[in-house]
């Protein structure tokens, strides 16, 4: 896990001092994405730069980068981990002089031209440029874990893995005015993220999931394909098997490496795997300080028990929140509307100490519908399918939403939960999907038609561009590498195997991957068949008092949300707010992590 940069300059050429002051610029904002050494590749034409910033975790002292190959006509930058590379490696002629994942890729690319990416299993981010073709090409893994955010101008491409370095750089080396994409905004209001390439940024886009971009020195013109991963598995074999396999590839590493564990299906799946395969790994989990039972880190000391790990239990005080809840929402670099930022970087500070790399359970609930609202998307299908007045029947859902949410009896607000993700209208569930009428601007509604969608659009964006997002920024913020082994691309071809029936009863999802902890038999049997309970925190308590105030002041202050919201649904979220009529913290999140991302690029 690693930070890349580049500069590719066709007007003009890149001096030693604009090259010194564009290395300065990106390691001072990405520093901690590779604190053990940087690297920097200026072209003979002095046309492109690449930069990186290095954690090392694979070949130590032999994976320094940008790395070339034997002829120095390869010069490549990576963020992120090729699983199968020694795969890779049996399978070719090339002569290698490292053990480092990295060099692989240079290897396919000599191998297979711009399908290079096409046999790469593992998560990255990456520039390749080849001097003899006059060509540089970006990529992003298939499932969009790694990032890579571009500017493209006429005579001008800027890139980064970081959205706001990229943005300090070109504002104070290249003078680009950066504008303010009000309906992406509006996007991430209403959905909760930002969807598709779209950023914060008009200017700036994040390259797409499984993607590669090619710029030709003969050509003005960035051209993008797909990346096709062939997976030659056997996908008739049990499913076990694939997540096992998946495992033994992801903790590969010449660093210590840890899992963080929730208590939950998915991290308690990789631990008895884990234990089975023969490690002793040291687990770590959250608990909310005087907030028993909101978490489940009694049900991870249940499971670290069972399996005979070291569990250590990471908790923050009251204190503390203040001071973390500002950090986590400046540590996002993209704003991310998800109060479950602030229990990460705790558990990533405290667990850097000892390591640097951590394994997560993120994936399972997309791949295996685990999240609640799977078990309605049939109902959303059939009722778009039958009625003829979906934008009468989106308005009255939003509004008995709307109403319920001021419920304080539970089965109110599980009612306003349910009409929000039976809405045939919606295919997210943000912060402002049923109060659109709060935004003083028309939101760009994505229609469902049908379960492919609602699918496609949990995959390509609530995955990519929120969950895997949050876990790569804050993590690295501890310059902490995280793996999701259930991700893995092998696993990700079984799981496609899978129909939602095969996942879904009345009661839970995910039943696959119960099925397979039930008949491991290590664990108590109330372990594995309790309901799915999520990650939830505290997020209405810690909004108010001081830490609501200085909040609600930013968001009050911040012109950029004042021409997204009038100040009269501003003061309506407040005052529901601190006065226990509504819970809105969601809401005033999405508000301010936005107002806080256009403080920083403005200042």
């Amino acid at each position: 896990m690693c930070g890349i940069y580049g500069v590719v300059k066709r007007e003009g050429y890149i001096s030693k001092s604009l090259a010194d002051k564009i290395n300065e610029c990106f390691l001072s904002e990405m520093g901690h994405r590779g604190p053990d050494s940087e690297g920097c590749f200026l072209s003979e034409d002095k046309k492109v730069l690449l930069g990186h910033l290095r954690l090392s975790i694979i070949d130590i002292s032999g994976g320094v980068q940008p790395m070339f190959d034997s002829e120095g006509s390869i010069a490549l930058v990576f963020n992120g981990e090729i699983y199968n590379h020694n795969d890779l490696r049996s399978s070719s002629n090339y002569q290698y002089k490292t053990k480092s994942d990295t060099e692989v890729i240079i290897s396919e690319f000599l191998r297979r031209g711009e399908s290079f990416c096409n046999n790469l299993n593992g998560m990255y981010g990456l520039a390749l440029f080849d001097s003899l073709e006059g060509a540089i090409h970006l990529a992003v893994d298939p499932l969009g874990i790694k990032s890579v955010y571009v500017y493209k101008s006429e005579g001008l491409v800027v890139f980064s893995s970081e959205l706001l370095a990229l943005s300090k750089c070109l504002k104070e080396l290249f003078s680009v005015e950066l504008i303010p994409n009000k309906e992406a905004m509006l996007d991430y209001l209403y959905h909760g993220m930002f969807i598709g390439e779209s950023t914060g940024i008009k200017q700036i886009t994040k390259l797409l999931p499984g993607t590669i971009l090619t710029l030709r020195s003969d050509s003005v013109h960035l051209v993008e394909h797909s990346i096709e991963y062939k997976s030659d598995i056997d996908t008739t074999k049990p499913l076990d098997i694939y997540i096992r396999s998946a495992i033994e590839r992801q903790v590969m590493s010449d660093v210590p490496i840890c899992l963080f564990l929730s208590g939950g299906i998915d991290s308690t799946l990789l631990a008895v795997n884990l234990v089975r395969l023969g490690y002793n790994i040291k687990c770590f989990t959250f608990s909310f300080e005087g907030n028993d039972g909101i978490d489940e880190s009694s049900y991870a000391l249940q499971v670290a028990d069972q399996l005979g790990l070291d569990c250590e239990v990471v908790s923050i005080n009251k204190s503390e929140l203040n001071n973390y809840f500002m950090k986590a929402i400046d540590f996002s670099d993209e704003p991310i509307c998800d109060f479950a930022l602030i229990p990460l970087l705790k558990l990533a500070e405290q667990a850097s100490f000892e390591h640097k790399v951590c394994i997560v359970g993120d994936g399972g609930d997309e791949l295996f519908y685990g999240y609640t609202h799977h078990r309605y998307w049939w109902l959303k299908v059939l009722m778009s399918a039958t009625s003829k007045w979906n934008i009468h029947i989106h308005r009255l859902f939003n509004k008995l939403s709307y109403r319920l949410e001021r419920n304080k009896h539970p089965i109110g607000r599980k009612l306003s939960l349910l009409l929000k993700m039976c809405n045939p209208f919606t295919i997210s569930y943000g912060p402002f999907s049923n109060c659109e009428w709060l935004l003083s601007n028309d939101v760009k509604r994505h229609r469902l038609r049908n379960l492919t969608d609602l699918l496609n659009c949990e995959r390509e964006n609530s995955l990519n561009r929120k969950l895997l997002q949050k876990t790569d920024r804050i993590t690295m913020r501890s310059s902490m590498e995280a793996r999701v082994p259930l991700l893995d691309l092998d696993l990700l071809a079984k799981a496609s195997t899978f129909k939602m029936r095969d996942c879904l009863n009345f009661n839970v999802g995910k039943t696959p991957l119960r099925k397979l902890l039930s008949v491991s038999g290590i664990l108590n049997k109330d372990l594995v068949e309790r309901k799915k309970q999520g990650f939830r925190t505290p997020s209405q308590d810690w909004l108010k008092g001081d830490l609501g105030r200085e909040i609600e002041s930013i968001v009050r202050n911040s012109q950029n949300i004042q021409d997204l919201i009038t100040r009269d649904s501003i003061d309506k979220l407040f005052s529901e707010h601190y006065g226990e009529i509504r819970d809105n913290s969601q809401r005033i999140l999405a508000l301010f992590s936005l107002a806080m991302f256009w403080k920083k690029i403005s200042s």
